[in-house]
């Protein structure tokens, strides 16, 4: 990897017109005010590979918490790697999940389903991962499994209903499964960061 290709910034509340600069930054006004920000991107392209904003400097003098560090110390080039922690790094930085697949014994999963799982790296925590299997096991159409995932995000309580009441196995349900296999407490689905695990992969050695 060369990570020499790789640029970090920490902007605080006085440099809102360099932060504006940066593609792929959807903030407000008042977060430009009022918080400090880390970005990590590719040199000469000012395209953001991953953005982390707090309200805390030191967060970011703390160890393990630099882009480039954690690279480093995963030593991978393998883009479903990259891709995990290109979306994953802002939750990676305070809790430090390594690249690896949850403990779980899945001989009671069908093919499909460790092959949905497979695609975290045994989490389950992508957008397209939750849309797909809850097509999967209800035969929905793409639209009202895109939006089952929208309003699970959004806490909508009929989600967690449904979720309860679909099996994925004849003992788990697909409320039992999110909980096991979610990587954060708050059962969130994040977007897949491709653009940014398609920079990284481009730098490779």
């Amino acid at each position: 990897m060369k990570n020499s290709n790789i640029k970090e910034l920490i902007l605080g509340p006085t440099d809102n017109n360099l932060l504006m600069d940066f593609k792929g930054i959807s903030i407000s006004q008042a977060d430009v005010l009022n918080t400090w920000h880390y970005l990590a991107f590719v040199e000469d392209t000012l395209e953001v590979i991953i953005y982390q904003s707090t309200n805390k400097r030191s967060t970011f003098t703390e160890a393990g918490n630099s882009l480039i560090e954690y690279l480093i110390s995963i030593k991978t080039h393998r883009f479903r790697d990259l891709l995990f922690v290109c979306t994953l790094y802002p939750l990676l930085m305070p809790r430090d999940y390594r690249i690896k697949r949850s403990p779980f014994c899945k001989k009671d999963l069908s093919y499909p389903v460790r092959k949905i799982l497979n695609i975290g790296k045994g989490y389950f925590f992508y957008y397209h991962q939750l849309e797909i299997l809850y097509s999967l096991l209800t035969n929905c159409s793409h639209e009202e499994s895109f939006l089952f995932r929208r309003d699970w995000n959004l806490k909508k309580s009929y989600t967690r209903d449904i979720a309860s009441k679909t099996m994925v196995t004849q003992n788990c349900s697909l409320l039992d499964f999110i909980i096991y296999f979610s990587i954060d407490n708050n059962l969130f689905f994040y977007q897949a960061n491709y653009y940014g695990a398609n920079l990284l992969c481009k730098l490779r050695c």
